[in-house]
């Protein structure tokens, strides 16, 4: 859908702007910046887990336990909102399907697993929640488009209705990262995340579409290629 694509740009831009704004903030209030050098995965992942079961436990009486495991000890250069942002979504989406798949019986636990790779650093979150059909593979990316009712609204986990999963996306590509889903209609879903290892040669992934501004203008290509300089300086006069 064009929708789809326009606020794809539209948020990307946001991700941007609100980045600079924090990290403007931050130099001027000598505060924590957004971007830290020790950015400790399992620890976000820990805390994004404790945060969503009480979500789960509020709604439905009941939480499946995460299992953090893999690269415990890894650290990286991140934006940690962005990470605990993603993986609260992720275990969201993964308990309220695990609870809803297995009401009234053990619930299996839901494994969220870190990979240090030299590349990236990426989560798979797998769960037994009885996964969804291929072909609503697409489905899950639109703005529009939600498997169920939110679990809820937190700090760490947006806002729930359906903009979960691609605003995961977006924050992932951002930096040159990525989201990808694989249901087992009857069993449950992997999610891998990849979130691309900042200061070795990652940086900012715009699309097309929000490199310019509405105007189309792309603020790295000189401005005499966009207008007449006669024609600026004549205005100029005025």
């Amino acid at each position: 859908l064009a929708l789809d694509r326009d606020l794809e740009r539209f948020f990307t831009a946001r991700v941007g702007i609100r980045l600079l704004a924090e990290h403007y903030l931050a130099v001027r209030d000598a505060d924590a910046a957004p971007l830290i050098s020790a950015c400790r995965p399992a620890d976000i992942a820990e805390a994004a887990a404790a945060e969503v079961s009480e979500l789960a436990r509020r709604a439905y009486g009941a939480s499946p336990e995460v299992e953090v495991v893999g690269s415990t000890d890894a650290a990286l250069t991140y934006v940690p909102k962005h990470m605990r942002y993603a993986l609260g979504e992720l275990l969201k989406n993964s308990a309220r399907a695990t609870v809803e798949a297995h009401r009234g019986r053990s619930l299996p636990p839901i494994r969220v697993v870190v990979a240090d790779g030299d590349e990236d650093l990426a989560f798979k979150v797998c769960d037994e929640g009885g996964g969804f059909p291929r072909a609503a593979r697409h489905d899950a990316w639109s703005w529009f488009w939600s498997s169920g009712p939110p679990l809820g609204r937190s700090a760490g986990s947006g806002t729930g209705g359906g903009l979960g999963l691609p605003m995961t996306r977006c924050l992932a590509r951002y930096f040159g990262g990525e989201l990808s889903l694989r249901p087992l209609e009857g069993h449950g879903t992997d999610a891998y995340l990849h979130l691309a290892k900042l200061g070795t040669g990652a940086c900012e992934n715009l699309p097309k579409a929000a490199e310019a501004s509405p105007g189309n203008l792309d603020s790295s290509v000189p401005h005499h290629l966009y207008f007449d300089d006669s024609a600026a300086a004549a205005s100029t006069r005025w």
